[in-house]
């Protein structure tokens, strides 16, 4: 039991709270740009990332090195699949508008965090080893 509330606090936790508050700043009504700099694209790619290496980092802390694939991947299509579902949270919301081009910033910081986790974490394969 013990075991578990440590992993819940310290690798699910954190996950659920960022979540939670890119649920709340996306509920929020926003201000109209004041400048022509595509900052509200990066902050859905930063923002994503992060989320993607939260969840990458709650797999791979439980199943360890052997789970290097299962967590890249579990972090793109949780991240991205919750990125949709704030686009579509955004269609019923009369202060916001939901675009595809959030959900494609959203994607993309997921997949060059996960792509990165698998590239960083993954054990070589035997060619790789006797070639490298």
């Amino acid at each position: 039991m013990k075991t578990f509330l440590i992993r819940f606090l310290f690798l699910d936790l954190p996950v659920l709270t960022w979540m939670g508050l890119i649920v709340h700043l996306a509920s929020r009504p926003t201000s109209p740009p004041t400048t022509d700099l595509p900052l509200d694209k990066v902050m859905h790619f930063g923002a994503y990332a992060l989320l993607a290496l939260g969840i990458a980092r709650a797999c791979h802390g439980r199943l360890g090195p052997s789970g290097t694939t299962f967590a890249a991947f579990t972090s793109l299509t949780v991240a991205s699949l919750h990125g949709l579902f704030i686009e579509i949270h955004q269609m019923s919301l009369p202060h916001r508008s939901a675009e595809w081009a959030d959900l494609l910033a959203d994607i993309l910081g997921a997949g060059c965090c996960a792509l990165a986790w698998w590239i960083f974490f993954r054990k070589p394969n035997r060619s790789e080893i006797e070639t490298g």
